[in-house]
């Protein structure tokens, strides 16, 4: 399974190789296989006992010639541990603010007048602008656009053991790993358009788009045989992905008013994770 709901394909390079037993292609439907496997299926058979102990590790860096080292790349202050795709607190809504949400409580308007002094009109305005003025102090400074900074080289590193042993005279298979990637993407002098009635320019902009995506996995993979001919196994996998994008559209024009010129700034922050448990038997 993968953590990014828009793709339906996992990455492999998440399995170490030495776990992987066998990859079985389906290129039609059988009746064993899930209802969303339309067009054909890809099943990572793992190994229950490895041919022998093992420990790997493997270590690599990329560099990208528009984003590695880049000093026009886009980026802002996160939190303190987006490395590991997690994010700290740092984007998270204050206490109060939050406290709002269960009882679906707005935030007061912004009035354009306060209304005539001593009127309830102007005792309400009062009330709510002292509101508003104490929120906004609570979700204090916050950064709305990204700045220039240039990005490290991608980098990457599996590590994995395993072997077999004996639990009460019977074979036991045992393997664990773990693996991360951090890498880093930007384009600038892109042209996001839009249109309407199918030929007709709606708006225009020119667009900067740097993306940092990290993702790590661990996973662990046990098997035994209480008797010949018998085989359990539990696997257990966890994926966490982060995604962190900086966006500047400038130069905007739009067919609605043709005498302004627009600027768009968007930092998005995407965490997602998945938990796999597996446990699966052969029997002859």
């Amino acid at each position: 399974p993968s953590p990014d709901p828009y793709r339906q394909s996992a990455p492999l390079d998440l399995f170490p190789a030495q776990v992987i037993d066998r990859v079985v292609a389906t290129k039609t439907f059988t009746p064993d296989q899930e209802g969303i496997a339309t067009g054909g299926g890809i099943d990572v058979v793992t190994k229950s006992f490895p041919d022998r102990p093992f420990l790997s590790l493997s270590l690599g860096g990329e560099y990208n010639s528009q984003a590695t080292f880049n000093s026009r790349y886009l980026n802002y202050q996160g939190g303190g541990r987006d490395w590991a795709a997690m994010d700290d607190g740092t984007r998270a809504l204050p206490e109060r603010v939050n406290e709002l949400a269960p009882i679906r409580q707005p935030f007061p308007d912004a009035l354009a007048s306060s209304g005539v002094i001593g009127t309830p009109l102007f005792q309400a305005s009062l009330s709510n602008a002292t509101v508003v003025d104490s929120l906004a102090r609570e979700l204090g400074v916050t950064p709305f656009a990204p700045k220039r900074e240039a990005p490290p080289l991608n980098h990457s590193f599996a590590l994995a053991g395993g072997g077999s042993t004996h639990l009460a005279t019977r074979p036991l298979g045992y393997f664990a790993g773990v693996s991360y990637r951090h890498n880093y993407s930007f384009y600038e002098d892109g042209v996001v358009q839009r249109y309407q009635n199918g030929t007709e320019l709606k708006s225009t902009y020119r667009d900067t788009r740097a993306l940092e995506v990290v993702n790590w996995s661990g996973m662990v993979n046990l098997a035994y045989q209480p008797w010949d001919d018998h085989e359990l196994g539990f696997t257990f996998f966890y994926n966490q992905n982060g995604t962190d994008e900086a966006r500047v559209q400038d130069q905007g024009q739009d067919l609605y008013d043709s005498s302004s010129t627009f600027r768009k700034f968007n930092l998005y922050y995407t965490e997602r994770n998945l938990n796999t448990y597996q446990m699966k038997g052969e029997h002859r």
